[in-house]
């Protein structure tokens, strides 16, 4: 909260900055299935879709889920069972409905190799898969057998400390709101926060997944898709237990390294290193749990996926057709590649290396098509960064 303004609700949100979990009792859900994963930067936001505004000055224009007992925040369910979900239907019919098909097929048998569950991957096509849709999430007619509990935050894992933050969103499209931006306030989930996932997970006879699998690839799901809102810019990445404390002792490390040289010494490293950009060439961890997003992720992990006839369900693995963004030129010439397509409508992701920019296109296109764009007006803040493109499809 900005202390130069003043509102009814400044003090409310200034103290819930300070909170820390300690300040909390947790609730104890015990199930034989389940994990811990942890947030990473920026964070976490969740609950985005309740209402919440009061109208009142300086109070949040974006809702939070907290929950009514704890008071901590929590992951819903349903948001939980709704992105595991989405995994096993992202085939998309012409009336924009997902379903299972041969991508969702391909998804699947992909994460299943990933978790080295290769026997099962195998055997799968879409009769199978969508005898497992049916089997765990059920359907308006039938539920499925498995339970998917709320996530909570691990308060023993997590350790005592401050959970939540403030954070803003600033729409700028079209181009001439960017005159008056209104920034946009709202309550995020800080990284390092672990959130314990818990399902009550069946087998039958007759079950394609048994329990403990069901739980790797759950496992799997998460850490590569995220979970909550505005993913897609970096939000809701999550980490494995393992993966975070390898971060948390790489950084301990570097920090009691940093402190024993000069502070010429570390201006220096400071420099080549690029820590002002956020970033540690060399420092995988450390790259995954403070800048990659869900796409890059998602993309590093399906290079070597491939199945004969058929296409990649997976995009944007960068080749000779991505270029700079300081080489874009009015009239130039840019690749896309076509992530989402329905009735004459596609969506496609423009391949300018550091940025992630999508436009919608009409024509006749198939999903992970190349296409061929022409630039026709290019915007740029006063510093010479991209600030926004406009294409026509050359090529179709």
């Amino acid at each position: 909260v900005d202390k130069n303004k003043t509102s009814p609700f400044d003090s409310f949100y200034n103290d819930l900055y300070e909170k820390k979990i300690s300040k909390f009792i947790s609730s104890n859900i015990s199930t034989e299935n389940g994990f811990t994963l942890f947030t990473t930067y920026p964070g976490l936001l969740c609950g985005s879709g309740y209402s919440h505004e009061t109208k009142a000055k300086g109070d949040f224009k974006i809702g939070f889920f907290f929950d009514y007992t704890t008071g901590l925040p929590v992951i819903p369910g349903s948001s939980v069972k709704g992105v595991l979900r989405s995994v096993f239907e992202k085939d998309i019919t012409p009336k924009g409905k997902n379903v299972t098909g041969e991508i969702s097929v391909d998804i699947v048998k992909w994460m299943l190799d990933e978790i080295d569950e290769k026997k099962i991957s195998d055997s799968l096509d879409k009769q199978r898969v969508k005898f497992i849709v049916q089997e765990i999430f059920g359907d308006a007619e039938k539920p499925g057998t498995d339970i998917f509990f709320d996530a909570i935050i691990d308060i023993g894992l997590t350790g005592d400390k401050e959970f939540l933050a403030l954070d803003f969103i600033t729409p700028h499209y079209p181009i001439g709101l960017l005159k008056n931006p209104n920034p946009i306030q709202f309550i995020k989930i800080l990284p390092g926060v672990g959130f314990r996932f818990h399902f009550l997970l069946k087998e039958e006879n007759t079950s394609i997944l048994k329990a403990n699998v069901k739980e790797k690839l759950f496992k799997y799901i998460l850490t590569t898709l995220g979970i909550g809102a505005k993913t897609n810019v970096g939000y809701g990445q999550l980490i494995s237990e393992k993966d975070y404390h390898e971060f948390i002792n790489q950084r301990s490390e570097s920090a009691r390294e940093h402190k024993s040289k000069s502070d010429i010494e570390n201006l220096h490293e400071r420099k080549a290193s690029n820590w002002d950009n956020g970033s540690k060439p060399g420092n995988k961890t450390y790259e995954k749990f403070e800048t990659k997003t869900r796409i890059e992720l998602w993309a590093e992990r399906s290079k070597s996926m491939q199945v004969e006839g058929q296409p990649k369900p997976v995009l944007l693995v960068e080749d000779g057709t991505w270029i700079e963004a300081s080489s874009l030129e009015k009239e130039g010439i840019l690749t896309g590649t076509v992530y989402s397509y329905s009735s004459g409508n596609a969506k496609i992701y423009l391949h300018i290396r550091g940025h992630q920019i999508e436009k919608s296109v009409t024509g006749k296109f198939s999903v992970n098509q190349k296409v061929q764009l022409k630039v026709t007006s290019i915007t740029r803040n006063k510093e010479g960064h991209l600030r926004d493109i406009n294409i026509v499809v050359l090529k179709s």
